[in-house]
């Protein structure tokens, strides 16, 4: 069977023709058959399968015969148009009419009355349903000086394209210059440019009112006869082009760049005129990098403080303070569409019963928001538009970039915002987790390579739905990152439940591939692990927000314990809690009770709780999963040693010196009878027996005992891996007993300094070296020094750990004695 010729190959009428032949063959229709079911003349339809004719741009002819053959997908007929339009600009003349009006397949008032409806006016009223422009002055001053005739030099450029997110309000911005162009006499015309068919027919239009004979429309080359015109015009103009969102396609002929100024874009290069695009493409590489005659403008979100004004002008002050506003306008990510939506929402529910307006007060928003209900207050209506109007929609507005990105053979970039979007919502270190190979295990990215998601990624910032940025202060393996808008993310994330399953699996296997490379405890994966931990809750989130009741993929525990365990070493230990808490409770869901992996989490969470000075909290978790341990893995196993071990601490921690003393002993002797005396727990065990021995007064022992612990320490894991710097803190405090003030203090001096730049200086063993350094100050009668440094800890504590915790409590009242 021949093959329909691609529409995108088609160069000659006779191509076109061929194509529509087999187009209506294979649908099993005859000419007649054709002719009836689109209601098309017999001898129109037989020219144009002939080839002898072209359908009119714009007459919906070439629609109706490709819809009657089968044709469905708006994509395919939009490549056909495309084709057709090819064409058309490529002949010299258009057909000349059949001699006969009555079988003609487009008569004059059939032509005026099929092709499509356009108009240049600019819609200006539209701008009477917008709030006030606020935060866009100073680019809207910036354009309205192009329409100036002296600040209109050759060397300034003056096509201006607006790109941004979809609902950025770049039509609104436009509409503002339209506005003040309006206002000086400058004479302005405004064109859609959503597809190919429209441009032709605006163009058309403009051509016509500039003045254009028949004769020129007739035989000339269209945007070379509408360019010609727009340069000999005698008087300041203003050209606006809305949406141009697949620009090579719409503005330019055979997909030719736009810097190639052959299409309807082009240097302004008269004496007079301004044009201005507004686009969801910003790709510098579609509207030219090095083009002097055109310049980019992203036009972003506005400010917190910008938005609450939006919010405040629509809704009025009955719906709260400035402070509520502010707080709103920052959860919708100051986007103009998503403010205008809440803003009216907002000023509708006051005239409405309480019963059924929704939230009524910007905080009541806000919270709607925060608890999943985006597609409540800001989604469809039964009144919601269709057509061009959903662009009005928050959500759809960003489909239809994803609906380009398609159409631009970006096939990946939908499921890769919808993986984006499982996240959590912070910057992603993108350079770090989206590694194409465990992408392209989904079977949401098969074929899925380096160089296309490498295309993906700015093709999706080039239309704004994420913004990249660098830090290049930041560990070069997270300086990349990648931002996305909150209402992007929302909208984009409730469209992942179809596929919940493969989403859930590839966050799980993404997270794992470098969450399981990284060592919670050692300091120099910390950099990593910053903006990484908080990614690690996404699978737990996404299992909790869309109640997955299947079994979760294996290793979705995984990341968000690895990530509590950084934020545990790295003493962020009420974030810690929190992973913990839900680790624990997604757990206990898909495993037994006394299931190795559970027993670990729940011991990991009573070392926060021990942590955070709850002690008899955390004595009583230990002891309850320490019989279990010994009867799930036994006595010896290592993780029942460590539970001792933190048992032991605890006891301490409680002043039962004698429990903790004897319980220490033992697990010393098993740590070192099982693992050796060299592992890293025996030395655990060893360090902090020591420190205890240390405390009731044997010091000999202790110093022994400490300073085979720092020769092992150092040589296995390094001079400034923090288990290392906890024994030398410990045998500063021996020094410091035997009365070695000076050696003493100048060990704690420079473990500070350690501390500090290492776990930093709100981490609280910094905190617990600076409390000894400042206790040994006054010990040597530097009391203004000890309260300085006392002084600064206890603001430290009371910030980090609360004014309840043991520690920030011995601080303070350290310092009041110190005062006295």
């Amino acid at each position: 069977m021949t093959e329909v010729p691609v529409p995108d190959s088609i160069t000659t009428q006779q191509q076109f023709a061929a194509g529509l032949s087999l187009l209506s063959g294979r649908a099993g229709l005859t000419t007649r058959g054709l002719a009836k079911l689109t209601r098309i003349p017999h001898t129109s339809i037989a020219g144009y399968l002939g080839g002898k004719n072209l359908p009119r741009i714009g007459s919906g002819v070439l629609r109706k015969i490709l819809l009657a053959c089968g044709v469905a997908p708006e994509e395919e007929i939009e490549r056909w148009e495309a084709a057709l339009l090819r064409l058309w600009w490529a002949r010299k003349r258009p057909p000349e009419p059949p001699a006969s009006t009555a079988q003609a397949p487009e008569t004059e008032s059939h032509t005026v009355a099929s092709r499509i409806v356009v108009s240049t006016r600019p819609p200006v009223e539209r701008l009477a349903e917008e709030p006030t422009l606020h935060g866009r002055h100073d680019l809207l001053d910036l354009l309205g000086r192009g329409l100036d005739q002296q600040a209109t030099g050759r060397d300034t450029p003056r096509v201006h394209v607006l790109h941004g997110l979809g609902g950025s309000g770049k039509s609104t911005l436009a509409l503002a210059l339209v506005k003040k162009a309006r206002a000086r006499g400058v004479r302005t015309w405004w064109l859609l440019a959503d597809n190919p068919v429209s441009v032709a027919e605006g163009m058309r239009a403009l051509t016509a009112d500039l003045g254009a004979s028949s004769q020129l429309l007739r035989f000339g080359s269209q945007p070379d006869v509408v360019w010609r015109l727009l340069r000999e015009y005698r008087q300041p103009w203003l050209l606006v082009i809305d949406d141009a969102d697949n620009p090579r396609r719409d503005l330019c002929p055979g997909d030719a760049p736009v810097t190639d100024a052959t299409g309807w874009l082009r240097p302004v290069e008269g004496r007079f005129g301004l044009v201005v695009v507004t686009s969801r493409d910003g790709a510098p590489e579609v509207w030219g990098r090095h083009a002097s005659w055109l310049r980019l403008h992203r036009v972003d979100p506005l400010s917190a403080a910008d938005g609450a004004k939006v919010l405040l002008d629509l809704a009025g002050p009955m719906a709260g303070s400035v402070g509520d506003a502010r707080a709103l306008a920052e959860r919708l990510g100051g986007l103009p569409l998503a403010l205008r939506l809440a803003g009216m929402h907002l000023a509708e529910a006051h005239r409405l019963p309480r019963s059924i307006a929704g939230p009524v007060s910007f905080a009541e928003f806000a919270r709607a928001l925060e608890e999943g209900r985006h597609s409540e207050v800001l989604g469809e209506s039964a009144r919601s538009p269709v057509g061009r109007q959903a662009r009005g929609q928050v959500g759809r507005t960003w489909e239809l970039s994803l609906d380009l990105l398609e159409t631009l053979g970006l096939r990946y970039a939908r499921p890769l915002l919808r993986a984006l979007s499982c996240l959590r919502p912070a910057p992603v270190p993108y350079g770090l987790l989206l590694q194409p190979a465990v992408l392209a295990r989904s079977a949401l990215f098969p074929g899925l390579t380096p160089v296309l998601l490498r295309e993906t990624v700015l093709a999706l910032a080039n239309v704004g739905l994420v913004d990249l940025v660098r830090d290049d202060q930041a560990d070069p393996d997270v300086a990349d990152l990648l931002v996305i808008h909150p209402l992007v993310r929302d909208t984009s994330r409730d469209r992942v439940e179809d596929q919940a399953d493969a989403y859930l699996a590839l966050l799980t296997e993404l997270l794992s591939e470098v969450a399981d490379g990284l060592d919670p405890k050692n300091p120099r994966s910390w950099a990593k692990w910053r903006v990484l931990a908080d990614h690690c809750r996404a699978p737990l989130d996404l299992i909790g927000a869309l109640g997955l009741g299947r079994t979760p993929p294996p290793g979705v525990l995984g990341p968000a314990t690895l990530a509590a365990r950084y934020l545990l070493s790295a003493g962020r230990l009420e974030q810690a809690e929190e992973i913990y808490e839900t680790v624990i409770a997604t757990g206990r869901d898909v495993l037994s009770v006394d299931h190795p992996r559970l027993l670990m989490l729940r011991h990991d969470f009573n070392r926060v709780r021990h942590m955070l000075g709850r002690y008899l909290e955390a004595e009583q978790g230990f002891r309850s999963i320490l019989p279990a341990r010994r009867r799930v893995l036994g006595t010896r196993h290592p993780d029942t040693l460590t539970t001792q071990h933190y048992l032991a601490r605890v006891l301490r921690d409680l002043d039962r010196l004698d429990e903790a003393e004897d319980l220490l002993r033992r697990t010393l002797q098993a740590r070192a009878e099982s693992l050796g005396p060299d592992h890293s727990d025996t030395l655990t065990s060893k360090n902090n027996l020591a420190d205890l021995l240390r405390s009731r007064g044997d010091a000999d022992e202790a110093e022994r005992m400490l300073t085979e612990v720092l020769h092992a320490r150092t040589r296995l894991l390094g001079a400034e891996f923090p288990a290392t710097l906890i024994t030398r803190h410990y045998l500063a405090l021996v020094a410091c007993d035997r009365g070695d003030l000076v050696g003493a203090e100048a060990v704690l001096t420079e473990l500070a300094l350690i501390c500090a730049r290492v776990l930093g200086v709100r981490h609280p063993r910094a905190l617990t070296v600076r409390q000894s350094l400042g206790e040994l100050r006054h010990l040597g009668g530097d009391v203004a020094g000890a309260v300085e440094i006392m002084s600064e800890v206890l603001a430290i504590r009371s910030e980090v750990l609360g004014d309840e915790h043991p520690h920030t409590r011995a601080t303070l009242e350290r310092l009041r004695a110190v005062q006295r």
